[in-house]
């Protein structure tokens, strides 16, 4: 078989649906579309339902894997055993046809994490690896001194390294010796349609959060600052985006916060709408006054870039946030965001309040939007990726 060129990347996504409203796969639809741009031929891998199929779709091509499918839908025990042994095969097959692969998600084992490298590379690829969260998001309960260990034997794996943030970009290269490093934050589609639903002659501020229901702590700090929010405003009302890593656990989830609702007296001022459509979620966006992102600081979070901070800032609509890791690199406080440089929930809603009351809000909305273009657009990072793969 003829090798293709250099200039061939293949993403393996972690997601049944090309169409799947998680940042994963946001993210990996907008970054395979810069590469387009940027002269790189993409393809994306996802699990598929029955059958093989392919198209192509903005410069970007999008393949099934069934096989992938049938043995994420086995019984747990079996699929555990089985998907990494079927996903080393799959890319040490793909790895034959493209220059560089890129696979995102598990298995997350040390021994499964060097095989799938040893499967691409066996293949013939380089292997690109995008670095899109902290090590502790995938070994919550494993301690420091095995996040050590994991880095220390993964981090001079790779060819190429694409961290989201400059925390995991140093992170990575104070465990392993330097390799060509593309440092790239979110990626967003700033060309949707932004028309605003919002009226002036509204009875109520809607205020929306767009985020997983398995951040707990995140979403304790959010209602804790919308208790204080609502009982300075009462026309104020909170709508919440999002579920969590499956319908069952996401029904718990909502059923946990409802109470936490109740108990804080502003249930009926609290609206959760569930995981939706992507095409909803932005909707939803365009009916929004203003956006909350109450992040904790903590290492996950110090260490990430959420997709929904770019979506906002796309609004032209003011974005109230915590300053936790790159952001405060790329919005300035009163200037092209509202940043609370703590995560205390009274200090937080202080902050929405200034802004709901700023007559220059709309100002700082559109500001927010030129950070947006300018940093986090398909075309912005088409043209960082350009420059990188040059210097390659």
């Amino acid at each position: 078989m003829m090798m293709m060129t250099h200039d061939t990347i293949l993403f393996q996504m972690p997601c049944i649906s090309v169409d799947t409203p998680v940042a994963v796969n946001i993210w990996a639809r907008n970054i395979a579309r810069a590469f387009s741009l940027a002269k790189i031929q993409p393809t994306l891998l996802y699990l598929g339902m029955r059958r093989a199929a392919s198209f192509m779709e903005n410069g970007v091509t999008y393949v099934t894997s069934p096989l992938l499918q049938s043995c994420m839908a086995s019984l747990p025990k079996l699929s555990a055993l089985t998907y990494p042994i079927v996903q080393q095969h799959l890319l040490r097959r793909l790895s034959r046809n493209y220059g560089i692969v890129a696979p995102l998600g598990g298995p997350y084992s040390l021994r499964d994490e060097s095989g799938k490298v040893h499967a691409v590379k066996l293949g013939g690829a380089a292997y690109l690896h995008p670095i899109l969260e902290h090590p502790n998001v995938r070994f919550p309960n494993h301690g420091e001194p095995f996040i050590s260990t994991y880095l220390d034997s993964v981090a001079d794996m790779y060819d190429i390294l694409m961290p989201i943030t400059t925390y995991l970009r140093d992170l990575y290269a104070k465990h392993g010796r330097m390799k060509p490093t593309l440092q790239n934050p979110i990626v967003v589609d700033t060309s949707v349609d932004q028309e605003d639903y919002t009226s002036a002659a509204a009875s109520t501020i809607d205020l929306l959060y767009c985020g997983n229901l398995e951040h707990h702590e995140e979403m304790m700090l959010l209602f804790d600052a919308f208790s204080e929010i609502h009982r300075s405003s009462p026309a104020t009302r909170l709508k919440v985006v999002g579920g969590g890593c499956s319908r069952n656990s996401s029904q718990v989830l909502m059923t946990r916060y409802r109470a936490a609702c109740l108990k804080r007296g502003m249930l009926d001022s609290v609206h959760f709408h569930g995981t939706l459509p992507h095409h909803e979620v932005l909707q939803q966006y365009r009916a929004a006054h203003a956006f909350l992102l109450p992040r904790p600081f903590r290492d996950y979070s110090q260490a990430g870039f959420p997709t929904k901070i770019g979506e906002y800032l796309a609004t032209g609509k003011p974005v109230i946030t915590t300053g936790t890791g790159d952001i405060p690199l790329y919005l300035v406080d009163g200037v092209s965001a509202y940043i609370v440089m703590d995560d205390d929930p009274v200090h937080y809603a202080r902050r929405v309040l200034e802004a709901l009351a700023d007559p220059g809000s709309g100002d700082i909305g559109r500001a927010g939007a030129r950070v947006a273009r300018e940093n986090f657009s398909i075309e912005a990072t088409a043209d960082r990726i350009r420059v990188f793969w040059m210097s390659l």
